[in-house]
């Protein structure tokens, strides 16, 4: 499963609310996971590092998630396809992802 780019774009009056509004959080990721078939993946990518940051955070009580790499987070997956938005916005801001 992947989750890539979610957007945490604000709206006029909602500065303040906008990490309320972010999706990842706790209990909707281990929502994602019951979804997630035996042995499935959830592949997740952000390019706000204060986002993958939170992301990180919320991951962390999900004992039925493990890391496929040695870190929380990677800059670059070589098997990676890009998206319109990656291609348009990766170079300038860089991109967060943890698998």
């Amino acid at each position: 499963m992947w989750i890539i780019f979610t957007s945490t774009s604000l709206i006029r009056g909602q500065r303040n609310d906008i990490k309320k509004r972010r999706i990842l959080k706790t209990k909707f990721i281990e929502l994602l996971v019951r979804k997630l078939r035996p042995g499935g993946t959830l592949c997740i990518a952000t390019d706000q590092i204060d986002y993958a940051e939170e992301i990180v955070e919320n991951l962390k009580p999900v004992a039925a998630l493990k890391s496929v790499y040695n870190t929380i987070y990677i800059q670059e997956l070589d098997d990676y396809i890009p998206t319109k938005y990656y291609r348009k916005f990766v170079p300038e801001l860089g991109v967060h992802f943890s698998d």
